[in-house]
């Protein structure tokens, strides 16, 4: 009888071995976790940065916080190396935060008549209150994100776009389009003159060369001067690039031209390369394995959908 008992514990052994048994573990609400990310083992070695779109995203892709906010900033610094940001100036010659070349589709209360950044003074913009589906908040300026770099640890990336593709009528209050920018670079020079850290993580994305020539002329800010153009290939602005003095060039990835070997081609003549937006993992994995230096998206939880660190 022992013999039989032996026997039979020998079998449930081998047949069950403990500590060995995967549970079928269900989230709270009863339906299986996420897959795992893909493995690792499908992508290239990269340096890749990863900046979010507007901060955490724009409106469309972000139903939490407003695009261009500081509580956008916050979130996607908790996930990514920094964000990307489109900077407009006032008559005031302060710089603000903002993407459209007419501030009334943003605003709670949609005004008539054109109405950019350039032809406002701080006051009626700092009581403007925007809107999109359920978020409400209100144009922040771009000291208020040089403070959050300032007092954070060590800094991150800020992708600074000039925007500079206004009504000729937009440049009156300045005199025209060439003094604005004269003007912007002045003001953008002079917030950062006091950097609590090193500026080589601020990048500045010009339309032309013209900003990026006023503003080297100030011994302050950023080092990085990228190219952005979207009205030629990715090989053309690489050359405009270099032609003008840019650090890189910024373009968008349906670019059909760039190619890993494009931009190898780019570095090996000391440019740096940012691609924006891609959104999807599989468009983001395509961008990711072709090396570009930075990565602009509004997919937030990107990095940790691919397993990246």
């Amino acid at each position: 009888m022992g013999k039989v008992l032996w026997i039979l514990l020998l079998i449930f052994s081998a047949t069950f071995p403990t500590g060995c048994v995967k549970e079928n573990i269900l989230t709270p609400e009863g339906t299986p976790p996420p897959a795992p990310p893909p493995p690792v083992s499908n992508l290239k070695p990269s340096t890749s940065y990863f900046l979010g779109h507007k901060g955490a995203g724009s409106n469309n892709y972000n139903d939490v916080n407003m695009e261009h906010s500081i509580a956008s900033f916050n979130e996607a610094l908790k996930v990514l190396d920094g964000v990307e940001i489109d900077a407009q100036m006032s008559l005031d010659g302060t710089i603000w935060l903002f993407h459209d070349t007419d501030i009334n589709y943003s605003l709670c209360t949609p005004g008539t008549k054109h109405k950019s950044i350039l032809m406002m003074h701080d006051s009626e913009i700092a009581a403007m209150k925007l809107c999109h589906k359920t978020k409400t908040d209100r144009v922040y300026k771009f000291s208020e994100l040089m403070d959050l770099w300032n007092n954070s640890a060590n800094g991150f990336f800020i992708d600074i776009e000039i925007k500079d593709a206004f009504d000729s009528s937009d440049y009156i209050g300045f005199g025209g389009e060439l003094k604005y920018l004269d003007k912007m670079a002045a003001s953008m020079a002079a917030l950062m003159s006091n950097l609590k850290h090193n500026p080589s993580s601020l990048i500045i994305e010009d339309y032309s060369s013209s900003f990026t020539t006023q503003f080297k002329k100030f011994p302050v800010g950023p080092k990085l001067t990228f190219w952005l153009n979207n009205s030629k290939w990715f090989s053309d602005n690489v050359a405009d690039a270099v032609k003008f003095g840019f650090n890189g060039v910024s373009v968008s990835f349906g670019d059909s031209t760039i190619t890993a070997l494009a931009i190898k081609k780019a570095h090996n003549l000391g440019m740096q390369v940012c691609i924006w937006s891609p959104y999807t993992d599989a468009e983001v994995l395509s961008v990711y394995n072709m090396l570009p230096d930075f990565i602009t998206t509004d997919h937030t939880t990107v990095k940790a959908d691919l397993g990246l660190k």
